[in-house]
């Protein structure tokens, strides 16, 4: 089994004034920023900067990480048929911010046989963003349960730091899609419980012979329901 080591490195120094001020990316997971000395002895914006420079790098190396894993897995899993990278990104909605990266799929005589986005990530529906647990702890446990889908959004773009990134409509759309989820799980748990416990759902208890000690009777169901 492959293992993947995670490292960062963060480093402020002084640079010749020549360097021209603003955000770049040098290649995919390596963001450089240069401040002015106004805003580098400036404890807020010295922060600010350091945490918008740290979640570009996040998202930039988590984009390069998922793309290479879904080329390796393409390969290792089919060894014949060409390998073609989709057209769609696919799309996530994450702790970090909002991301892409691209899926692969295995192609033999014309036909997909084996495709990343289906096999290897959870599938997603047209340009759904796929929510992570982070993300949903935040917008849920943290958002909407105490504050407006609007006001939830600002939050979670704000602590990003990537502004206008999540709409409050994907906000509400995710809330109401884990509630209902949450639901259906319910139901199910119930429905087994009743099954499990000698319930039908067409005519309700079923009933057993009296005589025996671990059930309940007849009279004692009718009483029990009286009570």
């Amino acid at each position: 089994m492959k293992r993947y080591r995670i490292e960062l490195s963060l480093r402020i120094e002084e640079v010749s004034a020549t360097e021209v001020t603003g955000l770049k990316e040098l290649d995919p997971g390596h963001v450089q920023a240069v401040i002015d000395e106004d805003e580098a002895v400036n404890i807020s914006v010295v922060e600010r900067k350091v945490l918008t420079l740290g979640y570009e790098v996040f998202r930039n190396s988590l984009s390069k990480h998922l793309t290479a894993v879904s080329k390796s897995r393409a390969l290792s899993r089919v060894l014949d048929g060409e390998l073609v990278v989709n057209d769609t990104p696919y799309r996530v909605d994450g702790e970090v911010g909002r991301f892409e990266f691209m899926t692969h799929r295995i192609v033999q005589e014309g036909k997909s046989v084996y495709d990343t986005s289906k096999e290897v990530f959870p599938p997603r529906h047209g340009c759904e963003w796929h929510a992570t647990v982070g993300f949903k702890e935040i917008v849920i446990g943290y958002g909407v349960t105490e504050r407006s889908y609007r006001k939830t959004s600002g939050m979670i773009n704000r602590i990003r730091h990537q502004y206008d990134a999540t709409p409050c409509k994907t906000i509400n759309d995710q809330t109401k899609s884990e509630g209902m989820a949450i639901v259906n799980h319910i139901e199910h748990k119930v429905n087994q419980i009743l099954t499990e416990s000698g319930f039908c759902e067409d005519i309700g208890l079923k009933y057993y012979n009296d005589n025996d000690p671990n059930l309940f009777s007849k009279a004692d169901v009718r009483e029990a329901i009286k009570n």
